[in-house]
């Protein structure tokens, strides 16, 4: 069975301008709410300190309403080192 969207299996392969490795034990966010400060908690409760990762994972939480309206992020192919920071603000915007 494929894992559910808000799973993030562990890789040690570079994505976009990530060059640190991957944590080395799955990270699983709870869907996304308007509530990021609880979900940088939870990052920072699984050594998870690398902001290109966290924006990752909150795209995988996201729902299919929330990620299109924040398409034009999200579709970035090599997104920006502030990627994370601009998702959220525009998810507390809406």
């Amino acid at each position: 069975m494929p894992p559910s969207p808000s799973v993030a299996a562990p890789t040690l392969q570079p994505i976009g301008n990530v060059i640190a490795a991957a944590p080395t034990h799955e990270i699983k966010l709870p869907p996304f709410e308007e509530d990021m400060p609880q979900a940088e908690a939870y990052f920072r409760l699984h050594s998870v300190t690398d902001r290109m990762f966290w924006f990752y994972y909150v795209q995988w939480a996201l729902t299919s309403v929330q990620k299109i309206l924040a398409q034009d992020i999200l579709s970035v192919p090599n997104p920006p080192l502030n990627a994370y920071e601009l998702l959220k603000e525009r998810l507390l915007r809406l």
